[in-house]
């Protein structure tokens, strides 16, 4: 009976496949099986279904109801902080991260209930209310944004597995034509390849419309010696291609222009870190956000730290809007095309002077490194 008990666990992938096994399960209870049983290799049922990718959250309220030992589950914090709310959340999202921390929440819940709450963590209501918190934030933020008929978009970067030479990536070695260097490039040998930037993944989106619609930008920044203690020096080279290479036939890869410096990287390793952008929608400032402010009923209006909390998202990416600390970086009648915060507590800021950003007749050759330190 016991190998058919953890068979029947082992198959429960969804709380549908759990009601369809819930009354056979019950009956082996009443036949004498053991609520806190271990299969052969020492999981009860409770862990074998929380290793599941997600976890039914029937099947463990239906175990727990009954006995089943919470702290035979390990890392339900850590879980719970994997899934925890970021103000780059959307409301779905946001709907997605709390479905999946309920059976975590429930197990961390069934621990209090036994051992009290610790006051020096975070609770389990303490979750379950940062996520009604955060979803009633974002749906103010979403209402206050749908008053506007046009609002600038930016592009949060995220990591993406790297699949092709062409991909949008921080670091990582460079692929250039076959026939000849840039002269650019065998100019400075100390430069390094930083940002490469594929603008067909923008799909022309809003503050797009200024960028190329199409084409691949490489951009070099001078590779400080750390061993010297230098600092970036906001040297750089922008080389443009209006067309994406089909494949890499007439293309060469050349490690010698791979990022090596801790102080340009992302991340704890120096290495390559493919990028996916996600577009949002940035929210004015002044007195076209107060106007607009003041015309919602109060009980609808985001508060003031809402707000700051919303825009504090929005000064890094890419065609981020920067926040005032940051602003003053940036070079006098430039909008900002790219910031990165790197390992070493200081932050690449890329910029074009206003009139340099014209799409696909953008002026690369204006491009702008600065680097600063908090």
């Amino acid at each position: 009976m016991a190998d058919t008990w953890f068979q029947c666990f082992k198959k429960v992938k969804n709380d549908v496949q759990f009601v369809e096994l819930a009354e056979t399960l019950s009956a082996w209870l009443q036949q004498g099986a053991t609520i806190d049983d271990c299969d052969p290799q020492g999981r009860t049922a409770l862990q074998l279904i929380m290793a599941k990718p997600a976890p039914s959250t029937l099947a463990i309220q239906w175990l727990l109801q009954r006995g089943a030992d919470p702290f035979r589950c390990r890392d339900v914090r850590g879980q719970l902080g994997e899934l925890y709310p970021e103000p780059t959340d959307s409301g779905a999202e946001l709907l997605d991260k709390q479905y999946r921390a309920a059976p975590y929440l429930m197990i961390l819940a069934a621990m209090e209930a036994r051992q009290g709450v610790d006051d020096e963590v975070a609770s389990s209501d303490y979750y379950a209310q940062k996520y009604l918190k955060a979803l009633a934030s974002r749906r103010r933020i979403d209402a206050l944004k749908s008053q506007f008929s046009e609002l600038k978009t930016g592009f949060w970067q995220a990591s993406q597995p790297r699949i092709h030479p062409w991909q949008s990536h921080w670091g990582g070695a460079a692929w250039l034509p076959q026939k000849t260097l840039p002269a650019e490039l065998v100019a400075n040998p100390k430069l390094v390849l930083a940002l490469q930037l594929n603008f067909e993944e923008l799909q022309n989106r809003g503050w797009a419309r200024r960028l190329p619609t199409q084409g691949l930008l490489q951009v070099y920044l001078e590779q400080p010696d750390e061993q010297l203690d230098e600092m970036p020096s906001g040297k750089s080279v922008a080389l443009y291609w209006p067309q994406v290479p089909a494949d890499a036939t007439g293309w060469r890869v050349i490690p010698e222009y791979r990022l090596q410096a801790l102080s340009l990287s992302i991340g704890m390793e120096i290495q390559a870190q493919a990028l996916q952008w996600r577009p949002y929608q940035q929210l004015p400032t002044g007195e076209c956000l107060d106007h607009v402010l003041s015309t919602l009923p109060v009980n609808t209006r985001p508060s003031s730290e809402e707000l700051d909390r919303e825009r504090g998202s929005y000064d890094s990416g890419l065609m981020p809007q920067l926040s005032q600390y940051d602003a003053q970086w940036l070079p006098k009648g430039h909008v900002p095309l790219f910031q990165v915060l790197h390992t070493e507590h200081g932050s690449s800021l890329l910029s074009l002077p206003e009139l340099a950003l014209a799409g696909n007749d953008t002026d690369w050759r204006a491009l702008t490194h600065t680097f600063y330190c908090d």
